[in-house]
């Protein structure tokens, strides 16, 4: 992916509270991930377990459950330009 592999917690959406927008960045949360792998279109990820992460996203003023589940992104299947 663009960004390496990386946990989606918000995802094309404008937190009401931007206040608190990089309150925690650099700092590290425990996460579970379930397996197998999924793909949807073209990405390939597993999907997440982080109550920390559904805590900052309500701090954000977002709603708890994001639209697309917390998430792993590891890779894609998209060819090379």
């Amino acid at each position: 992916p663009l960004w390496g592999a990386h946990v989606s917690i918000v995802q094309n959406e404008i937190p009401p509270d931007p206040t608190r927008w990089k309150a925690l960045e650099g700092w590290t949360m425990a996460f579970e991930y379930r397996l197998p792998p999924q793909e949807i279109d073209e990405y390939v990820f597993f999907p997440v377990d982080c109550a920390e992460a559904l805590d900052y996203r309500e701090a954000l003023g977002l709603p708890r459950e994001p639209p697309w589940p917390l998430h792993l992104t590891f890779g894609n299947r998209k060819a090379a330009r």
